[in-house]
């Protein structure tokens, strides 16, 4: 029973050499097999539209209204932005700029912005609401927009409405003269020295 193992364990040991193989690589010839990467690539460049990206530049849309409420013009411009972020005081000189349509002064009445940053899940699944991406900016800041997918980088647009100046209910101060000041600080003083 000895000789039956030991000729096993022989018969083992020449298959286990049997599948040993020396290789001998030589490095300086070795290339990389990289057509699955170029594959992937061919077959990725149809989706690069939906990937998500942060915005470079925005769209302006100033809607000028006249007392009538009625629009009298519109006007497109592209504002570039840094980060994503339309700054502040680029916003306010914009605004500064724009004011004036047709010879009159018109105010800032409202600033929406659209922003869609619609996931591309909601976008296979129809899972979304227009509305959704539509806010009010309540104050004049930074306005942040969020990265959006590549194919709808044109939707997002910043709305600012000009509504025209009332004239009837402006109020003016009366202005004053030099020495009505003047005389006033005289009684000021007048009136303190009698104090003492």
């Amino acid at each position: 029973m000895e000789n039956t193992i030991e000729k096993q364990i022989n018969s083992n040991e020449k298959q286990i050499n049997s599948n040993e193989i020396d290789i001998d690589i030589d490095i300086n010839n070795l290339t990389l097999d990289d057509e699955w990467i170029k594959k992937f690539y061919e077959q990725e460049k149809d989706y690069t539209y939906f990937y998500k990206e942060p915005i470079e530049c925005v769209k302006v849309l100033s809607i000028f209204i006249n007392n009538e409420n009625d629009i009298i013009r519109v006007s497109k411009n592209q504002i570039l932005l840094d980060n994503s972020n339309l700054n502040k005081d680029l916003l306010m000189s914009f605004i500064e700029k724009k004011r004036n349509c047709n010879g009159k002064k018109y105010k800032l009445y409202s600033i929406l912005k659209y922003n869609i940053d619609i996931e591309p899940k909601e976008l296979l699944n129809n899972d979304y609401n227009n509305s959704q991406y539509l806010t009010e900016q309540k104050y004049i800041t930074n306005i942040e927009f969020k990265d959006t997918i590549n194919f709808f980088n044109d939707l997002n647009t910043l709305f600012l409405f000009f509504k025209e100046r009332n004239n009837k209910n402006i109020k003016h101060k009366k202005t004053r003269s030099k020495k009505h000041f003047l005389n006033i600080i005289k009684l000021n003083k007048k009136t303190r020295s009698k104090k003492c």
